[in-house]
């Protein structure tokens, strides 16, 4: 706790439903962790799930209207509304944090009141995902079906100019923010986190079971890295099974069957309870092309896991002392990475533990402390240069 952080008072924008999962779990844990921090942090949403609703949390809709953001149109307009209703919470010295988006409009009408905004990046900029993207199907020789168009890189462009400052979850999030222009001093370092209450962390200690088991949780498709994970699987040779924990895209369900159907890989769909999965692994493997901070691998870290990652998959965390960073797309990195743990028990045990106690640092709680720490830091920066 910092004396500086002292009385900010954040407003959140959060133009969507809420509840507290995926990325609402995100927003809502980071303005927690302000708040445990001594922030007054509220949060505007378009409408609560049950039981998410909370003081702090001020939907524009009853749950019992929610059904109207489904009609035609009206989805727009409650965001139109919701934005008009925010502004009115804005003044002078109050923080204003986007989600999801940073309408131009919305950033010039509360920066006019006087406040500083600051953009969170969930991902890496849409033109660094379509990159990626291209360059992965490329590289299997399979077609990208996810087109981004010029129009939608260059309006997030001007969304991210427009704002004070943003939040880059991950070292390739701030070069995406810097690729469009946004300036270095503006680009605030930080990370997502993991969440005390939803299972018990501990150091590498594996419920005992027969072989190697690894796993990998999160979207079952190319943006992952999976068709490169199941040809290593396969190259490995290793005595074991392979978890798969996710939803299966259809591309990779119709071009990779082959290598979705060995008989050492196990197709576990959404796993409610992922706890149970990382405590009888041994190793954690996420070789993403793409993403912002996933949190799967700070959950894995807080598990004792030894982690296989690519740059994008660290989360900002993973270094070579608790695993091994391959690049993106190398079938021969992944294998070498992977056999290489399955054949050293100390090794594993060396990296998770090493993994487990960084994954400390990592809780919800000291990640929105540092946030708030980092965020008045360069909001008072910023603004000493433009007096």
């Amino acid at each position: 706790m910092h004396a500086e952080d002292k009385g900010t008072r954040i407003e959140a924008f959060f133009p969507n439903y809420y509840e507290d999962v995926w990325v609402g779990h995100s927003c809502k844990a980071i303005l927690d962790g302000m708040q445990f921090a001594k922030a007054d942090t509220q949060l505007s949403v378009l409408a609560c799930a049950k039981n998410s609703e909370e003081k702090n949390i001020h939907p524009l809709l009853p749950r019992k209207l929610t059904r109207l953001l489904a009609l035609p149109g009206c989805d727009a307009v409650a965001k139109s509304m919701l934005a008009r209703r925010f502004e009115r919470r804005l003044g002078r010295d109050i923080i204003s944090y986007l989600w999801l988006s940073s309408p131009v409009e919305l950033v010039q009408n509360a920066r006019s009141r006087g406040s500083f905004v600051v953009r969170e990046m969930i991902n890496c900029s849409a033109q660094m995902r379509q990159r990626e993207l291209d360059r992965a199907h490329d590289l299997l020789g399979w077609p990208n079906l996810t087109t981004i168009r010029d129009s939608e890189i260059e309006r997030e462009r001007k969304e991210l100019l427009a704002c004070d400052a943003v939040f880059c979850p991950n070292p390739m999030v701030r070069q995406s923010a810097r690729e469009y222009g946004v300036k270095d001093d503006a680009c605030i370092d930080c990370s997502y986190g993991w969440s005390e209450g939803r299972f018990t962390p501990h150091a590498h200690n594996p419920i005992p079971h027969d072989g190697i088991n690894v796993v990998f949780a999160g979207t079952i498709d190319v943006r992952k890295g999976v068709p490169w994970l199941l040809q290593a699987w396969a190259q490995s040779k290793i005595a074991g099974t392979l978890y798969l924990a996710g939803r299966v895209d259809d591309q990779l369900s119709q071009l990779g069957a082959s290598w979705l159907n060995q008989s050492s890989v196990k197709l576990l769909g959404h796993v409610k309870d992922i706890s149970s999965v990382y405590n009888r692994a041994d190793i954690f493997v996420f070789p993403s092309w793409e993403e912002g901070g996933p949190m799967v691998t700070l959950e894995a870290m807080a598990h004792g896991l030894p982690c296989v990652v690519t740059p994008m998959g660290t989360s900002g965390a993973v270094t070579k002392d608790e695993g091994v960073v391959v690049e993106a797309g190398s079938v021969e990195a992944l294998t070498e990475a992977l056999v290489r743990l399955a054949n050293d028990a100390d090794l594993r045990r060396q990296l998770g533990n090493a993994a487990f106690e960084k994954s400390l640092h990592y809780t919800w709680s000291r990640v929105g402390a540092l946030r708030l720490e980092r965020l008045n830091k360069t909001k008072a920066w910023l603004e000493s240069q433009r007096t």
